[in-house]
């Protein structure tokens, strides 16, 4: 339930740099800070061709209300705003987020929806986003950047086995072939191969034991 979350940080911490925390909003999973922003992962059920949705894709956690509260982005000058101002009771942030909304400036937030199924990671984008109403509706305002076109695309080329490429195609390497001396072949002793000679060895070794 955490390996979404784990492996953004384990990249992330890798990259070292400076400033990079680890923070735990009040859940079983944590969440990387990097240049004070939060990164945060999530599974959608995508259909090809089309990008990640203006709704929350599953049921808004009090967390994620939280999260959404503590990082909202600046609204584009684009967008229009609203003709009747309603009056919404204020958010109280649990402690471990609201040590976050006290920093100055407040931490961002970037979304990273994904699509993932047997085949592995198959999109990725990032953006942010903020939260419209209790439904989960989105305003997106920054663009929805594609990081990833999936497992589905060969990084390299794979060679046509019909085109004469496979492994045994190509002439035969030249192979030394040892011969028996003229002496050896004199006596008439016929030639030891190697397993009597792997056997004549085993057994020198064992009455050395």
């Amino acid at each position: 339930m955490t390996n979404q979350y784990d492996r953004i940080a384990e990249h992330v911490l890798d990259l070292g740099i400076p400033g990079t925390e680890l923070i735990k909003p009040g859940t079983f999973y944590r969440l990387v800070l990097v240049h004070n922003t939060l990164l945060y992962p999530y599974r959608m059920d995508g259909v090809d061709g089309f990008e990640p949705g203006d709704k929350w894709p599953k049921k808004l956690s009090g967390v994620m209300r939280e999260l959404f509260a503590l990082a909202e982005a600046p609204t584009p000058r684009w967008v229009a705003d609203p003709l009747v101002e309603v009056e919404e009771p204020e958010l109280v942030f649990r402690k471990s987020l609201a040590d976050l909304a006290e920093r100055d400036p407040r931490p961002g937030l970037v979304l990273i929806p994904y699509e993932m199924n047997l085949s592995g990671l198959q999109r990725a984008w990032w953006g942010q986003a903020n939260l419209l109403d209790e439904a989960g509706n989105l305003r997106w305002v920054t663009e929805k950047s594609l990081l990833t076109t999936g497992a589905g695309n060969l990084l390299v080329a794979v060679p046509d086995q019909r085109a004469g490429n496979g492994f045994a195609s190509g002439d035969l390497p030249e192979v030394a072939v040892s011969t028996r001396s003229a002496a050896d072949r004199a006596t008439g002793v016929p030639p030891q191969s190697e397993t009597e000679y792997d056997t004549s060895v085993d057994a020198a070794e064992g009455d050395e034991d």
